[in-house]
This record gives structure tokens, sequence and C-alpha cells, in this order.
């Protein structure tokens, strides 16, 4: 009894030790790139003054055990590349970016993100347009018909050079057909945007970008009128003059863009992005451009443009070589 006793405190003594000695060892992750953006394979990361190390598999990802320490750093090591000392503050996941010999070396380069070069193509939707409630010189109908102008197919293209981001879109709205007991009308709109602005990458690789910009927008909204018994094609109806209403309103605009990574295609400089684009609109100038036909219009004090503007579209950017300092 006493041998057993002795036993059962022995293995109470060292249960602690044994419980730390089974412990995971804490660990660090990531993925390393070059100055391309490329996933580099091969490349040792080792944890400092310990035996610890790992190498990096083709896409560039490495999982290393990391031996108890204090504050444990980790080195980066590749040939024909600076090798990069970093702290491990946690076990998160790091993104590290290579450094080539030819370039300069700052210390908060490595996890920091190289400039965002490239160009884009997008398509989704745009709500953004303008009421004429108040104008009392148009019929009800023609009214109706313009306020149903604010949600347009969006498209168009942009660039980027050292985050510095260029923009333009255009938004369509589909002609819309109306027949009244006498006339019958066409009524379409469009609007053309040119932005200008700034991209900030809010994660490692891009994953999520921020552009805030300014610009200026180009709003036309266009109603043709001819009567029903005159059975003619739609040439002929804009050359016989039957055109009512053409009303043109330059608009600045104030907005952000966010996009995010949805979708890697291939390399790492083609990816598909999300893109959510929220702004506010402000008049140029007081009055807009009108031309009439039939319909006097004395002000366009009626014209109210949106205020608010949202965009959605999806975005393949092709992302360009990181350029030399």
């Amino acid at each position: 009894m006493r041998i057993k006793a002795c036993i059962i405190l022995l293995l109470c003594l060292l249960s602690p030790s044994l419980l730390r000695a089974y412990e995971k060892l804490p660990f660090v992750m990531g993925k390393v790139y070059d100055e391309q953006g490329r996933p580099m394979s091969a490349v040792i990361i080792e944890q400092v003054g310990t035996e610890s190390y790992a190498v990096t598999a083709r896409d560039g990802w490495f999982n290393l055990n990391l031996e108890p320490r204090r504050h444990p750093k980790i080195t980066i090591r590749f040939i024909g590349y600076h090798t990069l000392t970093l702290d491990v503050e946690d076990t998160d996941s790091m993104v590290i970016r290579m450094i080539p010999l030819s370039e300069e070396y700052h210390e908060r380069d490595p996890l920091g993100l190289p400039a965002i070069n490239g160009f884009s193509l997008f398509l989704g939707y745009d709500f953004f347009g303008a009421s004429f409630d108040n104008y009392s010189e148009m019929p009800v109908t023609f009214i109706e018909q313009l306020n149903r102008h604010n949600h347009n197919a969006y498209f168009g293209l942009s660039a980027t050079v050292r985050n510095v981001y260029v923009q333009l879109g255009f938004g369509v709205n589909p002609m819309r057909r109306y027949i009244a007991e006498t006339h019958r009308s066409l009524t379409d709109s469009y609007h053309i945007t040119f932005n200008v602005g700034y991209t900030f990458g809010l994660y490692k690789t891009n994953v999520i970008m921020v552009t805030p910009y300014i610009g200026i927008n180009h709003l036309s909204y266009q109603h043709y009128l001819a009567p029903v018994e005159k059975d003619i094609t739609l040439d002929e109806y804009l050359k016989q003059g039957y055109m009512n209403l053409y009303m043109l309103q330059y608009v600045g605009r104030i907005g952000g863009i966010f996009d995010f990574k949805l979708w890697q295609i291939g390399q790492t400089r083609h990816n598909l992005y999300a893109s959510i684009g929220v702004g506010y609109n402000f008049k140029l100038h007081r009055r807009a451009h009108i031309s009439s036909v039939s319909t006097k219009i004395k002000s366009d004090n009626g014209m109210k443009v949106f205020p608010l503007y949202l965009e959605c579209s999806i975005r393949w950017m092709l992302t360009g070589k990181r350029l030399k300092k």
C-alpha cells in the first residue's frame, strides 16, 4: 500500500510536466511571394536561435512549429533575395514579400504591400439618376417615364498605376416604350462617369482593396414623341423632328469603391473581384441644358439629382508587374 501511494503521488507531481510535454507547440504559417506577386517555393523559414525550420511548398505556403520562446523571431532566406527577420506576434497566417538584392531593404517592406498596378474591366448594376416631379411644364406621363430611369446597366474600364486609380464608366438604361391614347413615346437615358482616386490594399496580397475618389458625371435624358396613327420607323421618327425633350446635367461625385477578391484565375496576376461603390452627388451648375421642340421648359428647378448612388459590379483585374522604385 505504501509503494502504491508513492507511485500515485509521483504521478500527480509529474502530470503537469507530462501535460506540458505533450502540449501542441505554437506554430506560424504563411505564404511567401516574390516581387511580382508570384508564390515562391523552396524558401527556408527558420526560427532564430533554434533548429526549427520549414521550407515553402510549390504554392508558397509554409507551416513552422515554434519552440517556446518569449519573443520568437523567424528568418526567411532565399538565393538572390535579402534575408528577412520578422517578429512572430501570433499564430495567424503571415504574407511575406521577398525583396531582391537589387532593391533597397526597409524594415517594413516584407509585410507591406507592393504597389497596385494594372487595369480592369467591370460589368454590373448602377443606381443613379434624378427625379422630375416638380416640372409643371411636362405631362404626367413624361414625368413617370423619366422617373423610372434610375436603374442602369453599368460597365467600363479602369487603370491603376502606383495605386493611382482612373476609371471611365458607362451607365445605360434600356429604352422604354409607352403608348398613350393619341401618342407613343420612347424614353432613354445614360450617364458617363470619369473618376480619379487612390487605391489602398487593406489585406495582404490585395485580397481587399478600397479606393476613395472624386469625379464628374455626364447625365443625359431623352424623350421622343410621335402620334400613334403615323406608323413610321425609328429613323424616320427622329428625322421628322418629333424629339420632344433632351436634358443634360453635369454632376460632381465623391465616393469610394470596395473590392473583395473572389477568385484567383491561373497565375496571381489574374483576379476576379466583387466591387461595391457608394458616394455622394452634387450639381456642378444650377441649370440643366434643355432642348425641347413642343414642351416649353422655363427652369430646371424640378430636376433633382439623387444625392446618393450605389454601384455593384464584377471586376476582372490584370495586375501589372511591380514597378521599380
